[in-house]
């Protein structure tokens, strides 16, 4: 097959979570023969794992909830990169921010065969969800000035056009379908075991980075705020413990935590691997409906537990009290008991750890997922003729 990738956005340009499942998912057909490209915003490598990378400009966001839905340049713009392909089937992933939805009519006109995998909720909402909100305030809350009265009903209506649309958590697709879309199906994303695996030990891990040879460190990786729960981790974190901090956060919130708090910014997933390497457990304190976070199988797949929580698709990707944790944000004594019983217990860790990883390679690997998505695309194409 000739398989084009979309997405908004891939490393390094972006360093979430989706954009990695996009690039080793892209890899892991490669290596099956499949011819596959990448189209993506933004100042992109050209090659990347020996997969062509199409990139297209990536343009503010402010507008983004109007060209998503609205813009003809945008759609042409992306048109001419699927027409220079000639793809046998589109997988598009994440679309909201930069690549928009129109082009996906005059892909179904010519006949293409459009999969849909949504990572986030943001094909019916604006932000991230708290709870089961659906209702237009919290829409209009949640985008400000940028709220398109005709997006969400624009974007449904598009995605009629897509032979099938895949979540990636049971959590994320009834929250989807509670929206209103139908026909919708779980696929878990699986990550390269053969990348991430420890590659040093952590005594040597903290000495590269000169963290506490003996401290119980705390680990938590993303776009950081209040919804990625990190005020609750703060507030439960044990005196002499430590916390790595990847990704961005405003330094004010960890004043507190003075001479224990270590940040990265900006990390690749080889910085990644050290600084899981680094920590006793990762922590995925989310407030929100956090689809499938990528950094619990990652975690495990480092022979490190996680401790997360109830809210989205972490308790799927998860065996409570085996590969780590899943607690109730909402109860913040029982997860400041939580964090306290690891940091006290770091010698049992390593059983977690070994645990979390056997489970990955059971349910989460590169290999396991790519076969499911093979089928998909296969059922898909033979249902087309």
């Amino acid at each position: 097959m000739n398989i084009l990738q979309m997405t908004d956005g891939i490393p390094p340009r972006i360093l979430g979570g989706a954009g990695r499942i996009v690039l080793e998912t892209a890899a892991g057909l490669k290596e099956r023969g499949h011819t596959v490209h990448i189209l993506t915003a933004g100042n992109n490598p050209p090659d990347e794992l020996g997969i062509r990378i199409h990139s297209i400009p990536a343009l503010p966001t402010a507008w983004s909830h109007y060209r998503s839905v609205f813009s003809r340049r945008r759609a042409d713009g992306i048109m001419s990169v699927i027409d220079t392909i000639k793809p046998t089937l589109i997988h598009a992933h994440l679309l909201s921010w930069q690549l928009g939805y129109r082009w996906m009519a005059e892909a179904r006109r010519r006949n293409i065969p459009i999969i849909i995998t949504a990572h986030d909720a943001m094909m019916v909402h604006y932000g991230k969800v708290k709870s089961h909100e659906t209702s237009f305030m919290t829409q209009l809350a949640s985008a400000g000035r940028s709220y398109n009265p005709l997006r969400n009903r624009a974007i449904r209506q598009m995605l009629l056009n897509a032979d099938r649309i895949l979540c990636v958590s049971d959590a994320l697709r009834a929250y989807l379908t509670l929206a209103g879309l139908p026909s919708l199906q779980t696929l878990h994303n699986g990550i390269n075991l053969s990348f991430w695996k420890p590659q040093e030990t952590m005594a040597a891990a903290r000495h590269a980075l000169s963290l506490p040879p003996d401290a119980a460190i705390f680990l938590i990786a993303g776009r950081l705020g209040h919804a990625k729960g990190l005020d609750i981790l703060l507030h439960s974190l044990p005196a002499k413990a430590h916390l790595i901090v990847a990704g961005n956060v405003d330094k004010k919130a960890l004043i507190s935590l003075a001479g224990r708090v270590h940040v990265y910014e900006r990390q690749s997933s080889e910085d990644m691997r050290r600084l899981y390497a680094a920590a006793d457990c990762t922590v995925v304190p989310s407030l929100y409906l956090d689809p499938f976070p990528t950094v619990c199988l990652e975690s495990m797949a480092m022979n490190r537990p996680v401790l997360a929580t109830t809210h989205g698709g972490a308790k799927e990707a998860m065996i409570h009290n085996k590969t780590g944790w899943i607690v109730d944000p909402v109860d913040a004594e029982a997860f400041r008991k939580q964090v306290a019983w690891i940091a006290a217990h770091r010698k049992d860790l390593a059983d977690y750890g070994a645990f979390a990883r056997k489970h990955v390679e059971q349910e989460f690997s590169l290999k396991i997922y790519v076969d499911h998505l093979e089928k998909i695309y296969t059922d898909t194409l033979a249902e087309r003729k």
